[in-house]
């Protein structure tokens, strides 16, 4: 990773660099010469360093990093002058490690998801609560009809959309700015090492000694973030961060963090799916025709319902990935950009040093056989770390808490939009009926639509696992996003059409039956030693296939 920010460990320009990094090729290369080999080519280059000189321990602060919008996470950005926002750090808070392959823009977002969507969704809400009351004291106008049947009656009114509006905005606002506003109102920063700050990218001299530092970097933070994307285990530097971090005696399952960036994919499209929803469905019910009723459902549905559908379908296909790449990693596989490149900086056309003989002379310490050296490397990413690794990467893949951050916000918000309607519920049909109009809006925001969530990657991750079909086919993606589609929105609309035929009764109890039931889903399907043990006897029915 770290080194892919030109993703190569520049060394010294002397006049025999050619021939060393020709040398190295050959040894370290797909062909199978031995490491000894390898190692007595290396003699005079740079080695990888465990401690960082005192002159080069630098941490940037994270709103500086999440600056413009993310520009500084893309490949494209080539970092000169970050270096000159870092300050001097004997401690850091966060290690990132991340592929310079994957977007930018994502890695961002999903930065800013991570650190700043709690405050983010406590503001939204709070902007929700002011402009609830604000419709309510009719300074704000409600204008969207909006009718429920309740026992013996049938209550018409009218509901909002602006605190949907306003909250959303307040929320996106937040989530982009927040590491800023706290550091302008003072409070503590949070110091985390990326690459291309803290490695500074003017000086090739100093480039070459901050690339061979990581290991250095690792040993003063405290915790490791890494932004998972397909790529990642790949990618030789990646993969070496990993080991070092173990082999510094971190637990990867307490102090590592594992942010996959498909994660965010499908935070964003329901994110951008119930906003839409709740903006254009009652501007278009006003028309009042079946026709709007009909645009409506066909202008909200695809964005609601089949783009997280198709995103749930690509995240199931990234979790078998991850356990591909591990299960059959070799070191002698991963790419870097030196041998990618035949040893030459493809701007300059200068010759680079190989950081696979860097790598693998870090390995070669020990007096074992050089092939069992990277054997015994193989078989600790194969075993120790695919285990801490999945089992970290399971409990965070999509917890209730990042579904909720997902859905919350536009839900919460277009829940306190329909407060003047609850007010009139309560006037006209009395606590029952308020009774069950709350039940329904709690039940909806905090129970049915994370479930419906949940449950497409639920079906999901079963078809990928019980159906045959070839990786990242269009075919596979569309059938798979139509029944993920049906069975997803099949339940949670049942659900919610029942919960509201409920409210029509004159005993509580049905109304109480369904609540219990959408809850009972939410624990089984957020139940993760169940997900895991269901897992695991599908792994091994394969198995015995």
């Amino acid at each position: 990773m770290a080194s892919e920010l030109d993703e190569s460990s520049e060394g010294d320009d002397g006049a025999n660099s050619a021939t060393q990094s020709t040398e190295l090729c050959v040894a370290v290369g797909c062909d199978d010469v031995d490491l000894q080999t390898a190692a007595s080519s290396q003699r005079g280059q740079p080695q990888l360093l465990s401690e960082v000189p005192p002159s080069l321990r630098r941490g940037v602060r994270l709103d500086l990093a999440l600056r413009r919008c993310g520009a500084h996470w893309s490949n494209t950005d080539q970092g000169h002058g970050l270096f000159d926002v870092t300050q001097e750090a004997d401690h850091l808070h966060e290690f990132l490690s991340h592929d310079w392959e994957t977007s930018g823009w994502l890695k961002f977002v999903t930065l800013c998801l991570a650190y700043n969507r709690l405050p983010a969704s406590i503001g939204a809400t709070a902007a929700g609560v002011v402009v609830a009351i604000m419709q309510c004291s009719g300074v704000l106008p409600t204008l969207f009809p909006l009718k429920r049947r309740f026992p013996g009656q049938m209550i018409e009114g009218h509901h909002g959309t602006a605190a949907v509006l306003i909250g959303s905005a307040v929320y996106l606002i937040i989530l982009f700015s927040w590491q800023r506003a706290r550091h302008l109102f003072g409070r503590p920063d949070r110091l985390v090492f990326v690459d291309k700050f803290c490695v500074n990218q003017s000086e090739a001299e100093m480039k070459s000694t901050g690339i061979r530092s990581l290991a250095g970097f690792l040993r003063i933070s405290d915790k490791l973030v890494i932004l998972w994307s397909p790529r990642y285990f790949t990618r030789l530097w990646c993969v070496y961060e990993i080991a070092a971090w173990i082999r510094l005696g971190r637990p990867i399952a307490s102090t590592t963090r594992f942010r996959p960036v498909a994660v965010t994919f499908i935070q964003v499209a329901f994110f951008v799916g119930w906003f839409i929803y709740f903006s254009v469905l009652p501007v278009v019910k006003m028309l009042g025709s079946s026709f709007s009723l009909f645009l409506a459902v066909f202008t909200t549905a695809p964005v609601c319902g089949a783009i997280p559908a198709c995103v749930a379908v690509s995240l199931a296909q990234d979790l078998e990935d991850i356990k591909f790449q591990l299960e059959s990693f070799s070191i002698r596989q991963a790419e870097c950009h030196c041998c990618s490149h035949a040893h030459k900086d493809p701007e300059t056309g200068e010759e680079l040093f190989c950081d696979r003989a860097l790598i693998y002379r870090s390995l070669s310490d020990s007096k074992d056989a050089e092939e069992d050296i990277l054997n015994s490397f193989d078989q600790q990413i194969r075993t120790k770390i695919k285990d801490e690794v999945l089992d970290s990467f399971s409990v965070s893949k999509l917890s209730y808490r990042d579904i909720l951050a997902a859905t919350f916000v536009v839900q919460s918000c277009a829940a306190l939009d329909r407060l003047p309607y609850a007010a009139l519920v309560l006037e006209k049909g009395g606590s029952r009926a308020f009774t069950y109009f709350a039940i329904e809006q709690l039940a909806t925001v905090l129970v049915i639509v994370p479930g419906n969530l949940k449950l497409m990657m639920f079906v999901a991750a079963r078809l990928e696992r019980m159906v045959r079909l070839p990786k990242r086919s269009w075919k596979k993606l569309v059938i798979f996003t139509f029944l993920v589609l049906i069975v997803a929105l099949g339940v949670s609309g049942g659900l919610w059409v029942c919960l509201l035929k409920t409210q029509a009764c004159t005993s509580m109890l049905p109304c109480c039956l369904v609540s219990s039931a959408s809850i009972l889903l939410n624990l089984a399907l957020f139940n993760e030693p169940w997900n895991c043990k269901s897992a695991a006897s599908s792994e091994e029915h394969k198995q015995s296939d």
